[in-house]
């Protein structure tokens, strides 16, 4: 068994990665006529940094650089990890759940002890602007796009051409990275630390947390038990997010009550524009005929009540697709979703549990 840790890096890999990397950004270098910085960076040329022209702009091509290296290693630590998992099974990566599930076995812990403590675990992984983080956001955004790039690239299907592509595109976003300012020269406000954290909220996490609960599943099931626990939501850990910013009344002289006031409203609105986008991803998926299949009892009864609660938006959602009345509750459900920071006026949704509720009837 190997013994292996998912920050275990392929150092030969990680090294092809960077120079990769290194050159197409020497390239861009090149094109903008920064021939002595390309050098430089390149390791063909001993100047210091202090002689060039413009020593701010040498400071950010080493940043730039540097960043280039930690996204290599980055990349091998998770293709490590991916053949690692195949070769010898979840449960050889230390610190994941197929490692743990197996401990577990191993001291006679039962299946039916381990999922009775599973939803029983809490979660909460919290957010703060750290006065150490200094990149824009923006830059983030270019930094995971290079990423994106570069896991691409690992693809052995793509022919000649297509290699050529995202070899182009890996350095057009390297040369926004290079014309762009990668630091905030001003301490940002309140709202702009808010617009960051809710970035990651909205956009981020979303796409994590499946990958997540998989994990879990797949390790589920390697370890011998039964899939059906940890198919079921609810018998899975609970994992929520806090947040400092806009809240931290003891710390941030700038945080009053008016602006937790406007944080936790502009919070709310994205959490139901999350929840509207899921449901319309979801009810795209449930194109069911009624013809074929029929909803259970209790899904037709609270979809009757939802479309009366609902009035006239209730009669709109309900016509939408008519002979699916898995994707009609969906729209019914989506209608009685509140409006931003206040109340519909028709009935909604006052309570996360009213949700959930209505989200079993379609298991």
């Amino acid at each position: 068994m190997i013994t292996s840790t998912t920050s275990v890096v392929d150092f030969d890999k990680a090294l092809l990665d960077f120079r990769y990397l290194l050159d197409c950004f020497i390239e861009v270098l090149e094109n903008l006529g920064q021939e002595a910085l390309a050098r430089h960076i390149g390791g063909d040329s001993k100047t210091p940094i202090r002689e060039f022209d413009c020593a701010e702009r040498a400071i950010q091509a080493w940043s730039i650089v540097f960043q280039l290296l930690n996204m290599a290693e980055e990349n091998s630590a998770a293709q490590y990890r991916r053949r690692i998992e195949s070769s010898e099974g979840v449960e050889s990566l230390s610190g994941l759940w197929g490692e743990a599930l197996r401990h577990l076995k191993n001291l006679g812990v039962t299946e039916a002890e381990i999922a009775a403590e599973l939803p029983q675990i809490e979660v909460e992984p919290t957010l703060t602007a750290h006065p150490t983080e200094a990149k824009r956001r923006t830059v983030l955004e270019q930094h995971r796009e290079l990423y994106l790039l570069l896991v691409k690239r690992e693809n052995r299907m793509w022919t000649p051409a297509e290699r050529d592509k995202i070899r182009t595109d890996i350095k057009v976003v390297l040369e926004r990275l290079w014309r762009t300012g990668e630091i905030l020269l001003q301490k940002p406000e309140v709202s702009a630390e808010r617009q960051n954290v809710l970035h990651y909220l909205h956009t981020i996490f979303p796409d994590i947390l499946p990958i997540l609960d998989n994990r879990l599943e797949k390790a589920w099931a390697v370890a011998g038990f039964d899939p059906a626990i940890t198919a079921d939501p609810r018998n899975l850990p609970r994992l929520s997010f806090g947040s400092w910013v806009g809240g931290d009344r003891d710390g941030h002289p700038l945080v009053t009550a008016e602006t937790t006031q406007e944080t936790l409203q502009e919070m709310r609105r994205h959490a139901i524009e999350l929840v509207h986008r899921q449901l319309e991803r979801l009810a795209s998926m449930l194109s069911l005929s009624g013809r074929l299949q029929s909803p259970s009892r209790a899904m037709e009864e609270r979809m009757e009540t939802l479309r009366h609660k609902l009035g006239k938006a209730g009669a709109l959602a309900f016509e939408r697709n008519l002979h699916e009345p898995w994707r009609q509750f969906v729209n019914l459900m989506i209608a009685a979703l509140p409006a931003g920071t206040t109340e519909n006026e028709h009935y909604c949704y006052r309570r996360h549990t009213e949700l959930l509720k209505d989200l079993e009837l379609l298991m």
